[in-house]
């Protein structure tokens, strides 16, 4: 927990259900349920999904997120579905958002990560919050599909 009061960590089953209402409660894709950290495996990725609690425990934000290890390259993604579903981080503030991208930041030191890829959903706000903080920490944006969604690049 930092100074702020907000603690992130990787998912655990029993934050299953908040994790799933709080995506529900929040506009997030189909792509950010938690559901996903039984079927990335299948896919060849290790799920990365992060929690932000308060002092009370409380949900305040989530990012599910993924990387892919293969010869060759280390990829660390923002969940997705057909390429324009949006599950880059959702959290109920800006300082909320920056501790789950820089804890997704640790995470692809560790596994050194060379390419970020996070798509955000801009018609979301708490999203649209996530875009301006990837930003400001130095990712580059990137359109695709005709504005349908956002994605941002960052090389590590």
């Amino acid at each position: 927990m930092n100074s702020s009061g907000i603690s992130v960590r990787e998912l655990k089953a029993e934050d299953f259900c908040e994790w799933d209402k709080y995506c529900e409660n929040n506009l997030a894709s189909y792509a950010s349920y938690s559901i996903w950290t039984t079927i990335l495996p299948n896919l060849g990725c290790k799920p990365v999904f992060l929690i932000a609690k308060d002092r009370d425990n409380k949900v305040i934000g989530v990012f599910p997120s993924a990387l892919i290890l293969r010869r060759g390259y280390r990829l660390g993604i923002s969940t997705w579905a057909d390429g324009r579903m949006y599950a880059g981080p959702i959290a109920d503030s800006p300082e909320i958002a920056q501790e789950l991208l820089l804890a997704f930041d640790e995470t692809c030191k560790k596994y050194r990560i060379s390419l970020i890829r996070i798509i955000v959903n801009p018609w979301s706000r708490k999203c649209s919050i996530a875009e301006s903080k990837l930003q400001e920490l130095g990712y580059k944006p990137k359109t695709l599909y005709d504005s349908l969604n956002t994605t941002a690049l960052y090389w590590i």
